[in-house]
């Protein structure tokens, strides 16, 4: 480009020579050069230039602690809220820290620092800001930030930045609590003793952040094994207490309650797989919120059976209740729901057996998978009173019976000759409670 525009000029001169104004044929042959020059698809786009800028900084990295969760909540009232965060905080503290913003995200922001001790001071003096600011701010309306500083090499874009840098502070964010600042290796050799006293040793921090992840990854995979049988606030009444030895074998009083759906073999080798699939998704997630409700311990799902007892892991003092109280609102449920099915011909019933008394209880299984299983009588008890039970009905034992009988509404059956019992059963048919 500039052999063109010395070209350019030459021609201009002797131009000028031959019409005696060299001066003004030389300037014109500049100007337009030079425009051409500027316009070159080079200078257009930086992106075809052989040259590509490169150089060490510190970035640092932000997100809004639950920030899918205030917008789902109040998106107008969240927007803003962050709006002002960024004007009011963040680029006076930015600013005042020497730093440039490459971009903001959704609900985050990219900062570059030519300085590590300006970013982590930056960091800090805006989490200390937004403490104060949060102070006696309902937590559904609060603007949380976590951070990240990194330090490496970065590619320098006109609009953004890329690197290890910046890959490192997008996966270190998460890390950080809320309020936090994480920070790499690097940067906490740098800045450890520079700051000040107040400065908290950043390694030993990290090391504790990972150690509060670790328990927490830990915790929560011993929530969700126990929430496979347990109600979840059971599960983590268990967890919170940090004993898990009353799910070890033992003995105890128990009510079973046994359901299941009448017809549904018949259905489900007639119907198709997606229909039979849509049936026990729509009942056992009506009954698993029943069983929620009234803090039941589940067995098992076994197709379109399901086992349910009361009185353990954790006791309770009225589990013969508890257990009539769901049978009645289970009834109701799949009642609705069984109107439903019928308008599809679907043709279907439902049965419910109870019966009380003692147990050996504790988790079965092996490493990664294992269930709570109750073994003894009186589970085979209310299993085989659920399979004389006829559509609509719940039948219960003696014992049962003699629990509830104050409040509930029951007529007899008589005596039932049970499969595993040498005597005849005395059962019972449980029509409404009060």
């Amino acid at each position: 480009m500039f052999e063109e525009l010395l070209s350019d000029l030459g021609k201009a001169f002797i131009a000028g020579l031959l019409t005696g104004s060299a001066f003004v044929a030389m300037r014109g042959a500049a100007v337009r050069s030079v425009r051409q020059y500027l316009r070159a698809p080079w200078k257009q786009d930086s992106r075809d230039c052989k040259y590509i800028e490169r150089r060490m900084a510190a970035v640092l990295g932000m997100d809004v602690v639950g920030y899918s969760h205030l917008m789902n909540a109040d998106e107008e009232g969240t927007h803003a809220r962050l709006l002002n965060c960024r004007r009011e905080v963040m680029e006076p503290k930015i600013r005042e820290y020497r730093g440039r913003i490459v971009k903001y995200t959704d609900d985050g922001a990219l900062i570059e620092f030519g300085s590590a001790v300006d970013a982590v001071c930056c960091a800090l003096d805006m989490q200390q800001t937004m403490t104060v600011r949060n102070t006696g701010v309902p937590q559904s309306r609060r603007i949380e930030l976590r951070m990240a500083v990194g330090l490496g090499g970065i590619t320098v874009e006109p609009e953004d930045v890329y690197g290890h840098a910046v890959n490192l502070v997008a996966r270190s964010e998460r890390l950080a609590a809320p309020g936090g600042v994480c920070v790499s290796a690097a940067i906490g050799g740098l800045v450890g003793g520079t700051i000040g006293a107040e400065f908290v040793d950043l390694a030993a921090w990290n090391r504790e952040l990972e150690r509060r992840v670790a328990d927490q990854v830990s915790e929560l995979e011993r929530v969700c094994r126990l929430k496979r049988f347990l109600a979840p606030q059971i599960a983590e009444l268990i967890i919170s207490s940090g004993d898990e030895k009353i799910l070890e074998s033992h003995r105890r009083e128990i009510t079973v309650v046994a359901c299941d759906l009448r017809g549904f073999t018949a259905f489900s080798e007639t119907a198709a797989p997606e229909d039979v699939m849509a049936v026990l998704r729509e009942y056992q997630s009506g009954l698993g919120t029943l069983v929620d409700k009234f803090e039941g311990t589940v067995e098992r799902f076994t197709g379109d059976g399901m086992m349910v007892w009361f009185n353990d892991p954790l006791p309770c003092a009225d589990p013969c209740a508890r257990a009539t109280r769901m049978g009645i609102e289970m009834r109701d449920c799949v009642s609705a729901l069984t109107d439903k099915w019928g308008k599809l011909d679907h043709d279907l019933g439902f049965a419910i057996g109870m019966a009380h008394g003692y147990a050996t209880l504790g988790r079965i299984g092996f490493e990664r998978r294992f269930d709570y299983a109750a073994v003894g009588k009186v589970v085979n008890l209310a299993s085989r009173l659920c399979g004389e039970a006829r559509d609509g009905q719940i039948l219960i034992d003696s014992r049962v019976r003699a629990a509830v009988e104050s409040f509930a509404t029951i007529e007899p059956v008589g005596e039932l000759a049970l499969k595993g019992f040498n005597r005849p059963v005395k059962a019972f048919n449980l029509m409404c409670v009060q």
